[in-house]
């Protein structure tokens, strides 16, 4: 660099970032008035800005990219702070597979651990793992609690708070942990859906939309969770052999069988009716956000309590509960233990 450090200048009564970086003159309008307080907002955001190309500068030698090798468009699109964390840092999704590679072969931590950074990517970006802060924390915890259940939040944070204590003794993150643990809750009564709530949501959903209601009423009469429903084909329905193929969600390697003759071949005839309407090879052509939103938003317009859809998984465990085996219950509920 050949000089390291970034004036503030005012162009206009707008304060400007003025800067020099490889040989090469850059001007960055901050779009802010010249007032006192927006002087201090600039010195912040000089010293980031300084500390950024100091690192990019480093990290440019490195890969081979001598001074002025890059076209003044290029370079002056790698330094912007989220450009230069994109190309040149080291990005949550390759430090998860560093992680993966070291500690995991394929099977549900991966899954999880994926699911984790996916959503914190979906929030926050595939931002440098350096930068990750308690800003960029709270905005996906907040997220999280928002637009999904505490238990899905729990895991999600407790798995990036793993990931990141790797990070740390590898010297990739050389802060405390950004994420903190968020703690079970207390276990509370299982929440089931009556018979008499059905009677209400059912006929307002197929009312609302007819693929909601398809998706809603074979939880309804499986009990899959939400993702492994949401991943069936047409492929996996065997109507001769009143069965359904479903790979269960907690381990992906492993798939098992779900009869399709339950309580009067309700699922059966549903499928039936659905195959008939059926454009591909997918059951389902919906999203697991929308599904939730527009779920939600119709418990609300009926006045009925706030439902989750692991609600409705809960619904079919307890009916069967009382009327086969414990054994029998832990296969059709796939669970372990």
């Amino acid at each position: 660099m050949n000089k390291k450090t970034v004036h503030i200048r005012i162009q206009k009564q707008s304060l400007v970032l003025d800067y020099f970086f490889r040989g090469r003159r850059f001007r960055e309008s901050l779009g802010l008035k010249n007032t006192s307080e927006n002087f201090l907002l600039a010195k912040e955001r000089a010293a980031i800005l300084e500390k950024t190309l100091q690192t990019l500068d480093v990290r440019m030698k490195e890969s081979g990219l001598q001074k002025q090798s890059l076209q003044p468009e290029i370079l002056k699109q790698v330094i912007s702070d989220e450009r230069s964390k994109t190309v040149f840092g080291y990005k949550l999704s390759r430090g998860l597979d560093d992680y993966l590679i070291e500690n995991f072969k394929k099977g549900s931590n991966e899954r999880h651990y994926r699911d984790s950074v996916n959503s914190f990517i979906n929030v926050c970006g595939d931002i440098d793992v350096k930068t990750v802060a308690a800003g960029e924390y709270h905005k996906f915890k907040e997220w999280m609690l928002k637009e999904r259940s505490y238990g899905t939040a729990l895991t999600r944070i407790n798995y990036l708070h793993i990931l990141y204590d790797w990070f740390i003794r590898k010297n990739k993150y050389t802060n405390e942990n950004p994420f903190t643990k968020l703690k079970p809750r207390k276990k509370q009564n299982i929440v089931t859906i009556s018979d008499e709530h059905w009677t209400i949501i059912l006929p307002e959903l197929k009312s609302q939309s007819l693929e909601l209601y398809n998706y809603i009423y074979f939880l309804k009469c499986s009990g899959f969770r939400k993702e492994e429903a949401l991943q069936q084909k047409w492929s996996d329905v065997y109507f001769d052999k009143d069965v359904i193929v479903v790979t269960t969600f907690k381990d992906n390697s492993n798939e098992e069988l779900f009869p399709l003759n339950l309580r009067k071949n309700e699922l059966k005839k549903h499928l039936l009716e659905m195959k008939e309407n059926s454009v591909d090879e997918h059951l389902f052509h919906l999203r697991n956000v929308d599904i939730i939103k527009r779920f939600q938003k119709t418990l609300e317009l009926l006045g009925l309590p706030k439902y989750t859809l692991h609600d409705i998984r809960r619904t079919f465990g307890s009916y069967w509960a009382t009327r086969i085996t414990q054994i029998q219950l832990m296969k059709l509920m796939r669970h372990k233990s």
